[in-house]
């Protein structure tokens, strides 16, 4: 989707809370109907949640409001999910660059996928909403992550999905090395790499950067998530931590509010590393061999 303003007039019953996309400027209340207008900023997608059971819970950082909406009795997984909400926000805003919007709600929801990202807001699956399930933190992270690379950073979802779903993989390890040290991004990274190792066991190598409908159910985890994260995890090994920090903030700075595509990450990379990563990202992207 190509980004745009919107501005929304939505009517609904008064006893029902609503978390969206954008900022609420108005709000009138007749009768058992409540009239909101929301207006936003540049977004790809406008989302809207309803319920008559939500609790709210804000924070403020950097002048960012950051809303957690979830069912009741759900008071430690609610701070859980402001505390990584807000630090991951703040790991982006540090390492990519800039979140531009004046507020972000992180919404429990009964989903049957782990989290779902929309612009300046993001649903993670009820099943997780748990401080006992590790997966609840890297979710959110995840999520979040998707508000640089997809929500800023655009790009074809179904003919290039490594794009955004990589790269917001790698941020998540981006995220647990400035939360926790370089042994816990090392952690993740490890994970991407058995699960890659237990496919190649037994299965051929796919290329990341192929349109959705290619892979399996499985494919599609292992090569456009994993492999797509261990992708830059290369470009780091090859040219250091510094060096790949830069050119994702060149890759915000020159994509925001477009539609990248694979081969203009490819001349990114290759103006910034130069041919033999080029080489490398053909390989790995596309299949190509030299």
């Amino acid at each position: 989707s190509d980004v745009a303003l919107y501005d929304v007039t939505l009517a609904a019953p008064s006893n029902l809370q609503i978390a969206s996309t954008g900022t609420v400027i108005e709000e009138q209340m007749a009768g058992e109907t409540t009239t909101y207008r929301i207006v936003t900023g540049p977004v790809r997608d406008f989302a809207v949640s309803f319920s008559d059971a939500f609790e709210v819970l804000t924070a403020y950082t950097h002048g960012i409001a950051v809303n957690v909406w979830s069912y009741e009795g759900t008071e430690a997984e609610n701070e859980q999910a402001m505390e990584v909400a807000i630090d991951s926000l703040l790991t982006y805003d540090d390492q990519f660059g800039k979140y531009p919007f004046n507020e972000v709600d992180v919404i429990e929801a009964p989903i049957t996928a782990g989290g779902i990202e929309y612009p300046g807001l993001i649903f993670i699956m009820t099943d997780l909403w748990d401080t006992s399930v590790p997966f609840f933190e890297i979710v959110i992270a995840h999520e979040m992550g998707h508000q640089w690379w997809y929500s800023m950073v655009g790009n074809n979802q179904v003919s290039e999905p490594w794009l955004d779903e990589g790269l917001t993989e790698y941020s998540v390890e981006v995220y647990f090395r400035q939360q926790y040290g370089d042994a816990a991004a090392a952690g993740v990274r490890q994970r991407y790499q058995d699960e890659l190792a237990a496919w190649m066991r037994e299965n051929a190598f796919m290329p990341v950067g192929l349109p959705a409908e290619v892979y399996g159910e499985d494919e599609y985890g292992v090569f456009v998530y994993r492999a797509g994260a261990l992708f830059y995890d290369k470009m780091v090994d090859d040219y250091g931590e510094a060096a790949v920090t830069a050119f994702l903030r060149d890759y915000y700075e020159q994509q925001r509010y477009q539609n990248s595509s694979n081969a203009e990450l490819q001349a990114l990379v290759e103006d910034h590393f130069g041919a033999e990563a080029g080489a490398f990202y053909r390989f790995w992207i596309y299949g190509e061999r030299e």
